[in-house]
């Protein structure tokens, strides 16, 4: 089996598994149980609805097995569950872990794009 068949197998679960706190130790993520996702010098700290799990992973890596459809990169450190957002407030996201994640400007406007077909506004002028 080559590499890119595990890759494509990864998508369909979910859940994964890291390796955190040292060799021996693996730990089950459900996908839907990560609120966001922060980059730490070397390290990824996945933060979930309770708790945190810290794993030698970039972000980039976690990004390519986690669902676009429900997972954004927000900024250059920080990739969110779109499930998980409560409010947006200028350009800070507060998540329903009582977390709140900073939105880059670079990538202000594909999230708002991403936010567009979810936003209800009035139709009304004035």
């Amino acid at each position: 089996m080559n590499h890119n068949t595990i890759a494509l197998s990864q998508l369909d679960y979910p859940y994964f598994f890291i390796q955190c706190d040292g060799k021996g130790k693996l730990v089950r993520i459900l996908k839907e149980d990560i609120a966001y996702v922060e980059s730490a010098l070397n390290y990824l700290v996945i933060h979930l609805q309770s708790g945190s799990y810290t794993t030698y992973l970039t972000i980039s890596e976690l990004e390519e097995i986690l669902p676009s459809v429900r997972f954004i990169r927000v900024h250059k450190s920080f990739l969110i569950n779109l499930e998980k957002i409560i409010g947006v407030e200028g350009n800070v996201l507060h998540l329903n872990n009582d977390a709140r994640v900073a939105l880059g400007p670079s990538y202000r406007k594909s999230f708002f794009e991403r936010l567009e077909p979810m936003l209800v506004r009035s139709k009304r002028k004035g």
